[in-house]
């Protein structure tokens, strides 16, 4: 008989990059950019926050899913995490979220996993009505 295998230990990350804090859950970030307030952003004086939402595979590569936010800022969140690699322990693939924050001269990024939506009751969709005869009038 043989013992059931222990769950896996969480991955609790530590960054090599500058300006981006992991919370408890997300793998190790091995190298990438750090958030750079864009040069077009910074002349016009804009601030903000981007939220990018992207996984991981086993090998550490990111893909992006969707990112909201001002499109100035947008575009430069979006090819920070695509730089990033990281470090994995497990095989399967991680789902992240990374909150940009961009001030006057300087940007800041926390990384933690996606939140699991709660599942919802899905309704079959309703069926098609019924073909029904006309009406007679009545006496007919």
């Amino acid at each position: 008989m043989t013992a059931p295998t222990p769950p896996p230990t969480p991955e609790n990350g530590i960054s090599a990059v500058r300006e981006v804090t992991l919370e408890p859950g997300v793998p190790d970030l091995a190298r990438g950019r750090r958030p750079v307030v864009p040069p077009l952003a910074r002349l016009n004086g804009v601030t903000g926050t981007v939220e990018v939402l992207f996984s991981v595979s086993a090998g550490g590569v990111t893909a992006l899913q969707t990112a909201t936010g001002p499109d100035v800022l947008r575009f430069s969140a979006e090819q920070t995490v695509a730089s990033w690699v990281f470090t994995r322990q497990r095989a399967e693939r991680a789902y992240l979220n990374a909150t940009f924050t961009y001030g006057a001269d300087k940007g800041t990024a926390v990384v933690k996993p996606q939140a699991v939506a709660a599942p919802t009751a899905t309704k079959p969709p309703d069926a098609p009505a019924a073909a029904t005869p006309p009406a007679t009038p009545p006496g007919r």
